[in-house]
């Protein structure tokens, strides 16, 4: 059957039409498949590559295959010089219901044109592969909005309450925020909404949402706030037409999820009230992970921007296929799939007080532009099904790679792996004044210390500041000098990470000092004194004074570069922050400061690590030091140690 007006040429005029041999063959595998045994990879299905052309003018699952995500491609393709065909493999993967069909093999020519690399295909079936999935609006509907796509947050939700055991030991001791949004008692839009404060619930079990949003960078697109002025006006009724689209979404989902109370830290939190702004920032570890569940307005670049509730679904297509009994079947294809990109690198999480939030939710529903994905503590899934995995909390920022957590060396825990990766996903992020810099940790500290019981000392630990202290720049990006003095700006010493004003990483966390081989893994360090003082609430204030002062052996630089000089198999590595200039006379006053010390199980490879230092006169400390930068050392075993010989020093870090 020939399709005329190829100029013209729509999907739409496909819905109606069988599929041809070759995707019929497709479909006949999925198919075998979902009566099979195992969900694992199929064998390949073989494609002509330039018969696709042709077979796509009737064909709904060969255009998908070539168009779907480029209509465009029809007219370039067929104006082209007919070159020698070439096989293109169809390779299947199946998630119950859902068959991911990847290709591989398209022509050199094809490639600039972007042809599609994986369609979707959804066959609803009654077998054992029988899911809810095929049913979800973005598999029925080509118009999507709130009423019709809600019962997929609700089956994500309910599942986690009644069988996530990670998910329930994840929530913290039951404790409500100091103000709430009231949505209403009722299911209907146009209730009124009051702030209200915990004393005045009349139910204390009612659940709450939280929202994670972009505030916007201009006084223009940042949202609606509460401040002493409108306070009382706020808690006799609020008008959501006066309020963001962001806003209005979030509040129409989290009815449409039942749920009757919102926490917006906009409209919660007294904006232009010093303390109570104090308070809050210092409970929301507390705020966010008790909450029922945040609604993440993943893909909203300010607060206009929304949630992303009703959009046209123009990836959808249906075709029809005949089976073995000539009876027809419905086929569901999508020629794009969910990307995770779209959540990971998407506007909400390049933002730094975003950061706490998501680690800190129980659950999360990503609100993208493409569809929804769910987070939890035991599963992340995609709207369309084709993203069902079974998450590591541990490794949800940084460094991505979970087995290395198994190959942490004696001494290393997973806690502090785990804080290491945050620091260096936060200090990659970021915020519109550099004063929010410790108030947006506020919340991450105060959750972690409640679960490792260590002390926070300004972004690192007591039990493990050996290894926290050990991190440089990571230079992915041109030095801006107006950055240089950011930590003087807020009083933050040299050796945190929250002086950084550059994204850092560890270098105890590289795969170096992480490859499975460290027989033995010693902290050299010691604590000697450390205070810190406040003028309010811990890390959501302004810092008085800071004051550490640390044990250990010192070595000058040159001393080191001397004895390392000539040694086939000694490597001294160091890299500086360029906090200050370092000229030659600086270069000589460095000192190193041995933290930790490793000995691999191949080899005899010893490695000690250390802080570069210079003094810097500090009153009446004779002994104080500005940290310049970080690095190792490795030796033979018959050479070490280097910086751990001679006598501990006790020195003041400024």
């Amino acid at each position: 059957m020939e399709v005329e007006g190829n100029n013209d040429f729509r999907l739409e005029t496909l819905q109606s039409l069988t599929l041809c041999d070759a995707c019929e063959g497709l479909v006949s595998d999925i198919r075998a498949r979902q009566r099979g045994s195992e969900p694992t990879a199929l064998a390949s299905r073989i494609y002509q590559a330039y018969a696709l052309i042709a077979s796509s003018k009737n064909c709904l699952l060969c255009h998908t295959i070539l168009y779907g995500s480029n209509p465009k491609l029809v007219e370039d393709l067929q104006r082209e010089e007919r070159q020698t065909d070439c096989e293109v493999s169809a390779n299947i993967s199946l998630e119950g219901e859902i068959a991911i069909v990847d290709f591989e093999g398209w022509p050199d020519t094809w490639r600039t044109h972007n042809a599609g690399s994986s369609i979707v295909v959804c066959i609803p079936t009654s077998g054992r592969y029988r899911s809810r999935t095929a049913a979800r609006a973005i598999w029925t509907s080509k118009k999507l909005d709130l009423d019709s796509r809600v019962n997929t947050p609700k089956e994500w939700l309910g599942e986690c309450l009644s069988s996530h055991s990670k998910c329930k030991a994840q929530t913290m001791a039951i404790e409500y925020p100091t103000r709430l949004l009231d949505l209403g008692p009722s299911g209907a839009i146009n209730d009124p909404i009051k702030l209200v404060h915990k004393k005045t619930l009349v139910d204390n079990q009612q659940q709450y949402a939280t929202l994670s949003h972009c505030w916007g960078p201009s006084e223009q697109t940042r949202p609606w706030k509460t401040t002493r002025a409108n306070q009382i006006l706020h808690e006799d009724g609020i008008s959501t037409q006066s309020l963001p689209k962001t806003f209005r979404d979030a509040m129409k989902f989290a009815k449409a999820m039942s749920v009757r109370y919102l926490w917006v830290d906009a409209l919660c939190i007294i904006q232009d009230d010093k303390e109570d702004w104090e308070r809050e920032a210092s409970q929301m570890a507390s705020y966010y992970n008790n909450g029922i569940f945040t609604i993440a307005a993943t893909s909203a670049v300010d607060s206009t921007g929304g949630c992303f509730l009703e959009w046209t679904n123009e990836n959808l297509h249906f075709g029809v296929s005949r089976g073995a009994s000539n009876s027809d079947f419905e086929v569901k294809i999508r020629s794009t799939r969910a990307d995770l990109n779209e959540v990971l690198n998407s506007p909400l999480n390049k933002r730094g007080w975003t950061l706490q939030e998501m680690v800190l939710s129980t659950r999360i529903i990503h609100m993208a532009k493409d569809q929804w994905y769910w987070q939890c503590c035991q599963r992340f899934e995609s709207e369309d099904g084709t993203v069902v995995e079974d998450p590591d909390f541990l490794f949800a920022f940084g460094d991505r790679d979970p087995d290395r957590a198994h190959r942490l060396p004696p001494g290393y825990n997973r806690m502090t792996k785990q804080w290491h990766s945050l620091a260096e996903e936060y200090s990659g992020r970021s915020l519109t004044f550099d004063t929010d810099t410790l108030p947006a940790v506020a919340g991450m500290v105060s959750f972690f210390q409640e679960r490792m019981r260590d002390n926070p000392i300004l972004g690192m630990w007591k039990s493990s500041l050996a290894y926290d202290l050990h991190w440089v720049f990571r230079r992915s990006q041109p030095f801006d000098p107006a950055m240089l003095f950011k930590s003087l700006r807020l009083s933050l010493p040299s050796w945190s990470w929250l002086s950084a004003s550059e994204p850092i990483f560890y270098i105890a966390d590289t795969p170096a000092l992480l490859d499975g081989q460290a027989r033995s893994l010693r902290n050299r360090l010691d604590i000697a004194e450390y205070d810190i003082q406040w003028s309010g609430f811990p890390y959501a204030s302004r810092i008085f004074s800071i004051h550490l002062v640390v044990s250990g052996f010192l070595h000058p630089l040159r001393e080191i570069q001397y004895v390392v000089e000539g040694e086939d198999h000694s490597h001294l590595s160091l890299m500086y922050d360029r906090i200050m200039a370092l000229d030659e006379k600086t270069v000589d006053g460095v000192v190193l400061l041995l933290l930790y010390d490793t000995i691999s199980t191949l080899g005899d490879i010893a490695t000690e690590a250390f802080l570069a230092l210079v003094p810097v006169p500090l009153g009446d400390q004779p002994t104080s030091f500005r940290r310049v930068g970080a690095g190792f050392l490795r030796m033979p075993r018959s050479r070490f140690p280097q910086l751990g010989r001679g006598y501990s020093q006790t020195i003041y870090l400024v």
